[in-house]
């Protein structure tokens, strides 16, 4: 530290000369703590320098020069760089793949839940189908005796379930994409095996057009614009 009896040579004093300057003696001592901590902070340097330079020394076997010994770090500094360059390529190019994949994945499975969702609606909405033509046959039983003058409210009300229940399971259907095919379209029009299968066939009238359909016989039904169910049509002969 600095000698504090040297310090009291440059000290100043008051005017009486027996009094330090009280502001004078703190920067003095602030100061010293400074080159204290400079002193302390050299040796810590110096001991690195000391410490790098032995390792250098060690370096220097078989007559290499420092040049060399800092150029052969200098190189494998640069194969270490190299290295985790190749590694981070090869990694990008790893996950590159796996977001590929498991964007294909992702594809597959939302395609297969698609195709497992339709599979489902159709086969439910044959099952209500069926159910729907046994209605329809109630109906049609009923049908003779709703025309009578005099109608049994039993028999009346019967039909009026038989079509509120068709109606509700015609909107049923209608709301997951299930239409019906308009039967009014499909008589007097050319039978079309895409969309209609001929159960029976009739002797074409002189102004009827063989294979021209002529009754249906069972309503036919789209799903999502694709045939679900075929119109079941009587066709007239070509004979």
């Amino acid at each position: 530290g600095l000698n504090m009896a040297w310090l009291g040579t440059w000290w100043p004093q008051d005017s009486a000369g027996d009094k330090v300057n009280t502001q004078t003696l703190k920067e003095a001592e602030r100061k010293n703590e400074e080159y204290e901590q400079a002193m302390i902070w050299l040796e810590q340097e110096n001991t690195r320098i000391q410490e790098e330079g032995n390792m250098l020394k060690g370096l220097c076997f078989g007559g290499l020069s420092l040049a060399v010994v800092v150029g052969m770090l200098g190189i494998r500094a640069t194969r270490n760089v190299r290295s985790l360059t190749s590694n981070v390529n090869q990694l990008r190019s790893t996950l590159a793949v796996k977001e590929s994949e498991i964007g294909a994945l992702t594809t597959r499975i939302q395609s297969a839940r698609e195709e497992s969702y339709t599979s489902a609606i159709r086969k439910l909405s044959l099952s209500v189908l069926s159910v729907n033509d046994n209605l329809d046959l109630a109906k049609q039983s009923l049908e003779p005796l709703i025309s009578k003058p005099e109608i049994d409210p039993t028999v009346k009300e019967a039909f009026s379930s038989v079509s509120n229940t068709q109606s509700w399971i015609s909107n049923a259907l209608a709301s997951h994409g299930v239409e019906s095919i308009d039967s009014s379209k499909v008589v007097g029009e050319a039978f079309d095996p895409e969309f209609q299968e001929a159960i029976s066939m009739v002797p074409a009238d002189e102004n009827v057009e063989p294979m021209t359909v002529v009754s249906v016989l069972r309503t036919g039904y789209l799903y999502n614009k694709k045939l679900l169910r075929p119109v079941r049509v009587v066709v007239a002969d070509n004979k």
